[in-house]
């Protein structure tokens, strides 16, 4: 959210930081398994993983945690 303007200049809560990377696990491997990458969520989380390592961040460093706080969706909606 810290990239998402209209959050991040709201009155109160301007951070500059952050200590994790969130994102959408079901988005992404939907979109990549329509691509053809039936494994996607495995390459991710190997990625993840060889991250951390190298960079010595926590396993929690990137997570879908948001993942459970939205609602399911059947299909992918562009806005513009």
């Amino acid at each position: 959210m810290l990239l998402h303007p209209g959050l991040y200049a709201q009155p109160g809560s301007r951070r500059l930081d952050t200590r994790d990377v969130d994102y959408i696990h079901r988005a992404f491997v939907e979109e990549w398994r329509q691509a053809g990458y039936p494994d996607a969520g495995e390459r991710l989380q190997y990625c993840i993983n060889a991250t951390a390592a190298y960079f010595k961040l926590g396993k929690d460093w990137m997570n879908a945690h948001a993942d459970i706080a939205l609602p399911m969706a059947n299909e992918c909606v562009h806005y513009l």
